[in-house]
């Protein structure tokens, strides 16, 4: 378990390091809370907000659930916006998320693919978009 845990927050940790590298200035991100506080939305205005959308493979599984907490718990500490959705082990269900994800405006996807052969064409798109993708794989 721990070790899944630590496998998402080094995603986590290279998505931040992907961000600060195609970031334009030197600012600090800035929390939702923050980007509120300031009078506009996280996502809005503020250019220092980014948004992940992280597709899991199946989360009735309790480690993948710990793993959607811990990488809520991590995108509000760098001020990232953390959106994940369940696949639940549909690896077509898994395409459409990802394709929303690129409509969506995401920053970066990370993936914990049902299939890795099902979701090459759509992740060459995302990169095509412009959109940092990251695979979360697991050993079986």
């Amino acid at each position: 378990m721990k070790r899944r845990v630590l496998g998402i927050l080094m995603c986590l940790m290279m998505v931040t390091g992907l961000l600060a590298g195609c970031s334009s200035g030197g600012t600090e991100t800035t929390t939702s809370e923050a980007a509120a506080a300031q009078g506009t939305e996280a996502g809005g205005s503020s250019t220092d907000t980014y948004d992940v959308g992280i597709t899991f493979s199946d989360l009735s599984n309790p480690v993948w659930a710990e793993l959607v907490q811990e990488a809520e718990r991590y995108g509000k500490e760098k001020g990232m916006n953390v959106t994940y959705v369940d696949a639940q082990s549909d690896a077509a269900k898994q395409v459409t998320q990802i394709e929303n994800f690129i409509q969506g405006g995401m920053d970066v996807i990370i993936i914990c693919a049902v299939e890795a052969n099902s979701i090459a064409d759509v992740t060459k798109q995302a990169r095509e978009a412009g959109v940092k993708v990251v695979a979360y794989t697991q050993v079986n």
